[in-house]
C-alpha cells in the first residue's frame, strides 16, 4: 500500500475491505500509518466482523474502521464513503 501511494501526486484515500480477522496486521502497523502519512487523504477499513481491542490500533493510527453485516452493507458503506471523499 505504501509504495502505491507514495507514487501518487494527488491525495489518495486507502480503502481497505475484508472478511477474515486482520490481528496478522499487528506486525504491519507503521507501513499502515506510513501509508496514511503518504496518502494524505486518511483511511478507512471495512470488517465483516465486529472490531475488537486489536482494530483499536487501527483507529489510533488514524483509520476509519467500520463494522459490516452484509454484502448490501459493504453497498451502502462503500458509496457512502465514496460521496462522502469525492462528492
Amino acid at each position: 500500500i505504501t509504495e502505491h501511494v507514495r507514487k501518487h501526486t494527488h491525495p489518495t484515500h486507502i480503502l481497505v475491505i475484508t472478511d477474515s480477522d486482520i490481528d496478522n496486521l499487528a506486525p504491519e502497523l507503521g507501513q499502515l500509518e506510513e501509508a496514511l502519512n503518504y496518502g494524505r487523504a486518511g483511511g478507512t477499513i471495512f470488517l465483516d466482523y465486529e472490531p475488537s481491542q486489536k482494530t483499536e490500533l487501527l483507529t489510533k493510527i488514524g483509520y476509519d474502521v467500520i463494522s459490516i453485516r452484509t454484502p448490501k452493507d459493504l453497498t451502502q458503506l462503500t458509496l457512502r464513503k465514496a460521496g462522502e471523499l469525492y462528492g
